[in-house]
């Protein structure tokens, strides 16, 4: 079970409603499709689990642009996990080689 405390108080169980794979190139950074994030009437994503599936790849969440040599690496195979909203719209993923293939589930507050 996945449970997510704020401070002092329970915030409710976290519950996987959607993934998607993602088929960031060595040339062009990808994030999250905005329609995953937040779905109209539900709790938006507050943490995501991402799977380098293929290829290794970089990531930044401060807004930026990730390059094949800047970022946080993932090795194909390894996954990271990313918590709040802001963090997870600013996502943005590079193949350091190639293609890469990158599923990724998201999580919400259960309503």
């Amino acid at each position: 079970m996945l449970e997510t405390y704020k401070g002092d108080a329970f915030r409710g169980e976290l519950q996987a409603y959607d993934m998607e794979t993602l088929a960031p190139t060595s040339d062009a950074a990808v994030g999250a499709t905005a329609a995953k994030l937040a779905v109209s009437g539900k709790q938006p994503a507050v943490k995501i689990i991402a799977v380098a599936e293929t290829q290794a790849i970089r990531y930044r969440l401060d807004g930026g642009a990730p390059s094949t040599t800047v970022g946080h690496l993932v090795a194909a195979g390894e996954s990271f996990e990313v918590e709040g909203e802001t963090n997870i719209k600013n996502l943005k993923i590079i193949a350091v080689t190639g293609t890469a293939g990158v599923t990724i589930t998201f999580f919400r507050y259960q309503d």
